[in-house]
């Protein structure tokens, strides 16, 4: 498994839709029946909508030019030059993931809902801090950080703590007062951050002549630092420079530069409310089937798949799709996409 970036994780999702976050993580709470949408969603169904919601991300992504949220993207090659466009805009820094255990284990306290997680603060970001389930990738949403007196807190809703042995839930769901069974007991948090050492790859060709070894020919590669011009755009330059002691020293290059390999940072910072929908209607117009039998889900789903009797040429030609929240999706990512000016 690897880490999400989902812009719209599940329980967000439910938020969203309004949906009972209990009742959608599997849990039988008492006090369901006093809301709406409340019958209980299986594994298969979360998991659906789940791919349903990356799919879309990725595919607005592209379209648009950006992440939709802050992710690394590793190993981009580019013929040299001394002003680079990189692949995708909104540019942060240049690095690679740092993926480090800060405490593993923590115990859950479900004294009162939402559960706490208390930790010694580390020498982390507080927006870089991540929980996962037990040695899993599988992320648990906290609601609420507190830092305090040397110690950082997380506030989580039960609903969000389902161990990894339970979250296939029977269709009847998890009693909710039963937490001791199915709510891990306990939790990792990981430092998820940027890691600055590692950003650029210059590559020089080797001219192969008598001296050549008898393995054949190769290339140069040395280090390099990237330079943000524009984060906006995504456009960056490269110097030849060595990662020493936390610090990058620029060095001058030893051959005539051919290529580069980038490693950088990249994303928005906050995903707004349009984003968010655009990415949830866009989905639901994938879902083969109405996730669950609440008439407030239904009636989304079934606006995001309604396909009009007449089809303009434009949405025809569609690329996400020619239903109604395809087509809105599409509409919305022609407003945020990123334009690039270039030279013939």
């Amino acid at each position: 498994m690897t880490v999400e970036f989902p812009a719209v994780p599940l329980w967000r999702y439910a938020n969203r839709v309004g949906y009972r976050e209990t009742a959608f993580f599997g849990l039988m709470h008492p006090d369901n029946d006093k809301w709406e949408c409340r019958q209980i969603w299986t594994l298969s169904q979360r998991q659906m909508v789940e791919w349903a919601l990356l799919e879309a991300q990725e595919e607005i992504e592209k379209e648009v030019g950006y992440p939709l949220v802050p992710k690394w993207i590793v190993n981009e090659r580019h013929s040299w030059r001394p002003i680079l466009s990189t692949r995708w805009s909104e540019v942060i820094d240049g690095g690679v993931m740092s993926d480090t255990i800060v405490e593993e284990g923590v115990t859950v306290d479900y004294s009162a809902d939402p559960a706490t997680v208390t930790i010694t603060t580390p020498v982390c970001e507080e927006q870089d801090l991540h929980l996962f389930l037990p040695e899993t990738d599988i992320e648990v949403y906290a609601d609420k950080v507190e830092a305090s007196a040397g110690a950082t807190t997380f506030s989580i809703p039960w609903a969000r703590l389902v161990a990894e042995n339970y979250l296939d839930n029977p269709e009847q769901g998890w009693d909710y007062n039963d937490v001791a069974t199915w709510g891990t007991t306990t939790v990792d948090v990981r430092c998820i951050s940027n890691d600055p050492s590692v950003q650029a790859t210059i590559i020089s060709r080797h001219v192969c002549n008598s001296i050549c070894s008898s393995s054949g020919c190769y290339d140069y590669r040395e280090s390099g630092c990237i330079y943000v011009r524009d984060p906006y755009l995504g456009t960056v330059s490269v110097q030849r420079a060595d990662y020493i002691d936390g610090v990058w020293e620029v060095k001058c290059p030893t051959h005539r530069p051919g290529w580069v390999i980038l490693n950088y940072h990249a994303g928005l910072p906050i995903v707004s409310r349009q984003l968010e929908d655009m990415v949830i209607r866009l989905a639901h117009s994938k879902m083969p089937e109405e996730p669950c039998g609440c008439d407030v889900v239904t009636r989304l789903w079934s606006r995001d798949r309604n396909m009009p009797e007449v089809f303009t040429r434009e949405r025809i030609n569609c690329p996400f799709g020619m239903s109604d929240g395809a087509w809105t999706a599409w509409r919305f990512a022609q407003t945020v996409k990123r334009v690039r000016g270039g030279v013939i």
